[in-house]
């Protein structure tokens, strides 16, 4: 069964093990541009030096990673990776202000994390009841993929939810 007529980009499939579920798209969040605030050299920010380090927050916020101000103050901003020193990161920005016309632009940019590079961040743990007629708990691990989406990394059905089955779950690859 198939209800994309209905309803425009949802569909409503129906299958004898899953029973009836709905596909849909997935939704932006606001933060979804953060990733955009930090692109090149020569990038102008208008509102000034203030502009910048908010913009500088959000940016490594949605790539996931930390950083440390080398030079901060009103006419220019230097900033490093977090795991400079212990994993040799690359990433550094610098920032000054314009004296032709004032505004606040990207003067340095390297914009390459390689600490990062062959890891995904681990998200979480989680059981939850299996409501059919098997009946029992599942198990799961989520981690984040390239594309920032959520993605299952090992699930389990046990019969109830305690620690020997977590612990068979976590040493059983």
């Amino acid at each position: 069964m198939d209800s994309s007529d209905r309803e425009g980009n949802t569909s409503t499939n129906e299958n004898e093990y899953l029973g009836k579920y709905a596909a849909k798209e997935g939704r932006l969040y606001l933060s979804h541009e953060w990733k955009t605030y930090i692109r090149e050299v020569g990038q102008k920010y208008a509102g000034g030096v203030t502009e910048f380090r908010i913009k500088l927050c959000k940016y490594a916020f949605e790539k996931g990673f930390r950083f440390i101000y080398v030079k901060n103050d009103l006419k220019r901003v230097t900033v490093e990776c977090l795991n400079k020193q212990s994993e040799n990161c690359p990433w550094r920005v610098h920032a000054t202000v314009n004296p032709v016309n004032g505004f606040f632009y990207i003067k340095y940019l390297m914009n390459e994390h390689t600490w990062f590079k062959f890891c995904r961040p681990f998200l979480c743990l989680d059981g939850t009841f299996v409501k059919n007629k098997y009946k029992g708990h599942m198990l799961a691990a989520t981690g984040k993929n390239g594309n920032q989406g959520f993605f299952p990394l090992a699930f389990a059905i046990v019969d109830s939810e305690n620690e020997a089955n977590w612990t068979w779950f976590l040493e059983n690859p």
